[in-house]
């Protein structure tokens, strides 16, 4: 059956693409999917493909945040080099390097290579064309502009609802690296921290919507998503 996700990592589209279970138990990886990992890291080293989670900037020590290290792909340099020789594959990183699909057909259609009919079957539409009267498209992403749909051609929605995708993509994949290294912090606290609101783009979407992305990703405690304890017979908090 087809895979309808807008994304996958890099784990799951070298074995799905070679036709074999990701979620397998695997000691020693088929031939087809070692060179699947070789092919989609080499791509993304070399700025051909484009992943989200793995920046091809330099991450600048004092400027930029020690939490968002995770994100340049320079972090890891030595183990992608050791996954593009063949040599080693790191299951952690393979499945840290996420893809969207747009990416995915545009290399493919760059290469010349056959897009995979996993993700992209033949016959079926990328895409779930919502009628143009329909209202469920305008709210699929709430941002902190007024323009009203009737001022929106069907390529501008479109065009809005990806950039809308990739931001809580990036912000979600940021709150948890954040959360590994302080995992004592409010839903509130990780929407406002500055990896989250400018490298993650949550600086232009209301604090309800970033809110609601980033607990959809909170793994933590039940015990540590309270608020703060009431005083007396004072309202209980908003939940953080």
């Amino acid at each position: 059956m087809a895979v309808l996700a807008d994304e996958l990592s890099v784990w799951e589209i070298a074995f799905r693409w070679a036709g074999r279970d990701p979620d397998g138990v695997w000691f020693r990886f088929p031939l087809a999917v070692r060179d699947n990992f070789r092919m989609l890291m080499d791509a993304i080293l070399n700025g051909h493909l484009d992943c989200y989670t793995l920046s091809l900037t330099k991450w600048r020590p004092g400027v930029d945040d020690e939490y968002a290290k995770p994100f340049f792909i320079r972090s890891h340099l030595d183990t992608v080099e050791d996954c593009v020789g063949g040599h080693a594959f790191d299951r952690k990183l393979l499945k840290w390097a996420r893809i969207e699909r747009w990416a995915m057909q545009q290399w493919c259609e760059r290469r010349g290579v056959p897009l995979p009919e996993f993700w992209f079957p033949p016959g079926w539409k990328l895409e779930y064309e919502w009628p143009d009267d329909d209202p469920a498209e305008d709210q699929a992403a709430p941002t902190k502009t007024n323009m009203s749909a009737s001022d929106e051609s069907s390529e501008e929605r479109k065009q809005r609802v990806d950039k809308h995708h990739r931001a809580k993509m990036a912000c979600q994949q940021i709150a948890l690296a954040i959360w590994s290294k302080e995992p004592n912090l409010t839903i509130k606290e990780v929407a406002y921290r500055k990896e989250v609101q400018e490298l993650g783009g949550g600086s232009e979407y209301e604090p309800e919507t970033l809110h609601q992305w980033i607990s959809a990703v909170d793994t933590r405690d039940p015990s540590k998503k309270r608020g703060r304890k009431r005083k007396n017979n004072s309202p209980p908090d908003d939940p953080q």
